[in-house]
């Protein structure tokens, strides 16, 4: 049985999951804020477009938050992709992340409705502040864990490669197993810079 703290696969697996599901759901609330004009109160084409003008901060911070959120998703895609295992304090910083991700549909909210106010844009981009610091601080245990795994599996392949290519060229003919000699002196002293 694995420990809870112990790194997974599959721990992975669910991180990203949650992430996903999270982002999904945070990219659609933000444009039910967007609400159509109560028929009764449009009589006229000229009424319709008064109201639809009227929803232009709407529209304005539904655009900034939507390309916010794909801008994060993109990020947290970028960061998955290096890393093979997840254990409990990588879950846990995901979660603040995506707490922050989840407030952002209210903090685009209250800017859409307060625009003209400074506390509104204040709560706004603290919000994407902690989106910055719980990201940053993720990918660094993500590029810190990574790079080790990178490294070790770099390692690795290249000597499994060289190994694999001396035994064939070896036999065969001696330039062969020449070029093999830089291969197998590079696997010795792999670094990931």
């Amino acid at each position: 049985m694995k420990r809870p703290l112990e790194a997974s696969a599959e721990g992975r697996g669910r991180i990203v999951g949650i992430t996903d599901g999270v982002f999904a759901i945070a990219l659609t609330l933000i444009v039910l804020e967007i609400r159509v004009p109560a028929h009764e109160a449009i009589h006229s084409e000229g009424e319709l477009l008064a109201a639809i003008v009227a929803l232009a901060p709407r529209f304005l911070t539904y655009a900034l938050s939507f390309l916010t959120l794909t801008i994060f998703w993109f990020g947290q895609q970028a960061q998955h992709g290096l890393i093979a295992r997840s254990d409990r304090r990588l879950a846990t910083l995901n979660l603040c992340f995506l707490a922050f991700i989840a407030l952002l549909p209210f903090s685009t909210d209250l800017l859409a409705d307060f625009l003209e106010f400074r506390i509104a844009v204040l709560v706004y981009w603290l919000n994407l502040l902690m989106l910055g610091v719980t990201s940053s601080r993720a990918g660094a245990m993500r590029r810190k864990t990574a790079s080790w795994q990178r490294v070790s599996t770099r390692k690795r392949n290249a000597r499994s490669i060289c190994a694999s290519s001396r035994r064939k060229s070896c036999g065969r003919s001696a330039p062969y197993c020449h070029s093999s000699m830089p291969c197998s002196a590079s696997a010795s002293s792999w670094s990931c810079s």
